[in-house]
């Protein structure tokens, strides 16, 4: 698949601006917003569900300056360490409303900080509620670095590069996971976009 600022595999790493990994570039205007969310009051996980402790919202009002935690208003989510679930948060099933559709984007924006060595994040999703599926992978200092917010795009594929298909699907989920190594080490995502085109 495509992933528009970044190219981003199925599985493997990110390996630099503007790979495509698929025969064809989707045109992302074709696609239409079924969720979004900004972790803002007054429904701040809105379609997203904490995984555990190393999960949680975060708040900074933009007066007192420091670090860009969070990308509009006052209000991010938090990842930290690479405690699996807990270290994660997860999209209620959405798979009523996107499963008239041909592809999925997932459109986001993430922070990181005090990322050491090769250590990660994932975008990944799920068909049947138990088992995880890696849509995207972003590396310290290959794809995301420390203190540089950056916006991502990524369709969403099966294993072969193929358009999910989500007819045998029971639920369809998606997953924001840190893989990092303590609980300094944090990741930040925001202003989360999916949506759906036909194809």
């Amino acid at each position: 698949f495509f992933q528009a600022e970044d190219g981003i595999r199925h599985q493997p790493r990110s390996r630099g601006l503007g790979d495509v990994y698929k025969r064809q570039t989707p045109d992302f205007t074709q696609f239409t917003r079924i969720t979004f969310d900004d972790f803002e009051p007054p429904n701040r996980w809105g379609n997203f569900i904490d995984g555990g402790a190393s999960a949680w919202l975060y708040t900074k009002p933009t007066a007192n300056g420091g670090n860009d935690d969070w990308r509009n208003g006052t209000g991010s989510a938090r990842l930290r360490n690479k405690k699996g679930g807990d270290s994660s948060f997860f999209s209620k099933d959405l798979l009523s409303t996107v499963s008239s559709f041909g592809e999925i984007q997932v459109k986001f924006w993430a922070y990181v900080f005090s990322f050491e060595g090769s250590e990660d994040f994932f975008l990944e999703y799920t068909l049947d509620g138990t088992n995880w599926v890696s849509a995207a992978q972003y590396v310290n200092n290959e794809n995301v670095a420390n203190n540089e917010p950056k916006n991502f795009e990524v369709v969403l594929s099966d294993q072969s590069g193929a358009p999910l298909d989500l007819s045998g699907a029971s639920e369809f989920r998606i997953r924001f996971r840190c893989d990092a190594s303590g609980n300094g080490d944090v990741v930040y995502i925001d202003d989360i976009e999916i949506s759906g085109r036909s194809i």
